[in-house]
């Protein structure tokens, strides 16, 4: 199957949070296979489970960041993670469970 045709990448890619358009290092650097392989590694079948899957990953990859930070409370690193979490949370109540 062709993986753009895959459910769970149709739904991660029309996310808000984390899909098209949302400068999130899923939307930027993985590819639909990409994308199929790492859920089916997982064995996520369900789109909302490969959301959520996807959303912790790119949590993962801000937490990394707060490592490279200057350390002052206006460090832009900082403020994105502050807005991310507010934001995630936000999206995650949208989500059936």
């Amino acid at each position: 199957m062709d993986a753009s045709r895959d459910e769970r990448v149709i739904a991660i890619r029309a996310d808000n949070l984390i899909g098209t358009d949302s400068c999130s290092f899923i939307d930027e650097c993985l590819s639909d296979a990409d994308i199929v392989e790492e859920l089916d590694r997982r064995n996520i079948v369900s789109p909302v489970d490969a959301i959520k899957h996807l959303i912790d990953a790119q949590h993962g990859q801000y937490e990394r960041g707060l490592g490279t930070r200057a350390g002052d409370d206006d460090d832009p690193i900082l403020i994105q993670f502050n807005d991310w979490v507010v934001r995630r949370d936000a999206h995650l109540l949208t989500l059936p469970s």
